[in-house]
């Protein structure tokens, strides 16, 4: 076990340390999803491959959005915190739930009677309330306001950043 959790702080630093390769990674593997063949059941392992992909990529957010909280807490213990761990926690969970509903969706369709959708409505119908469970949780947590803020920061910006230093770049010449 201790050996496991080693690994996952070396993997995490490395995430931290190649935050670009990760990205294009992640980008590139959802890019193969789309060229891969039309076989029967396709759609099912395509939708569970791009779930887990970005459940991925889920988790890698959540790696970088962990080391900007502690470098908050280095760099200004006296300004109030952006939100407690719970909204991060929670918002965490309600996209990792819209990640994977439409793999539920379509696992629950194919194993339900093609005359009554009893199963796949079910599934529908739990997974919705689950999230609108964690909806008024969040809601009620942060005291009927609204929370606009977006918990995970998009890495595309590490990006775009990058790409900008280099247009800028070619301005000066």
């Amino acid at each position: 076990m201790e050996k496991l959790s080693q690994v996952k702080k070396e993997y995490e630093r490395w995430v931290l340390s190649n935050g670009e390769s990760v990205a294009r990674i992640e980008g590139f593997l959802r890019m193969v999803l789309f060229f891969l063949p039309r076989l029967n059941n396709a759609e099912e392992k395509t939708e569970a491959a791009y779930s887990a992909i970005s459940l991925l990529s889920l988790y890698h957010d959540t790696i970088f959005l962990k080391e900007k909280r502690k470098k908050q807490l280095r760099e200004k213990p006296a300004d109030p915190l952006p939100p407690a761990w719970w909204t991060d926690r929670l918002s965490v969970m309600l996209t990792g739930i819209s990640y994977v509903q439409l793999f539920t969706e379509m696992i629950a369709y194919r194993g339900s009677n093609k005359k009554s959708n009893t199963n796949r409505n079910t599934v529908v119908f739990f997974v919705e309330l689950l999230k609108a469970i964690i909806k008024l949780v969040l809601l009620y947590k942060a005291k009927g306001s609204i929370l606009v803020h977006q918990t995970v920061p998009p890495r595309n910006t590490l990006i775009d950043t990058f790409i900008l230093k280099i247009i800028l770049s070619f301005d000066r010449v």
